[in-house]
């Protein structure tokens, strides 16, 4: 899962950014699975508003 979360992931966030976050967001509220490997991803160059999103759908705000 980290492996997912810090390549995949995190660069889906840096090239799609909100329309990747969106998907994102979406998967994290039906699959546990899914929002515990976000716990892997790091913020890098996104913006602190979608970061403030992204944690939203990790369950950390």
């Amino acid at each position: 899962m980290d492996n997912l979360a810090a390549g995949p992931v995190e660069t889906m966030l840096f090239h799609g950014r909100e329309v990747a976050l969106d998907l994102i967001v979406e998967e994290a509220r039906r699959n546990r699975l899914f929002k515990q490997m976000l716990g892997g991803v790091w913020q890098n160059n996104l913006s602190d508003e979608l970061w403030e999103k992204f944690l939203q759908a990790r369950g950390e705000m």
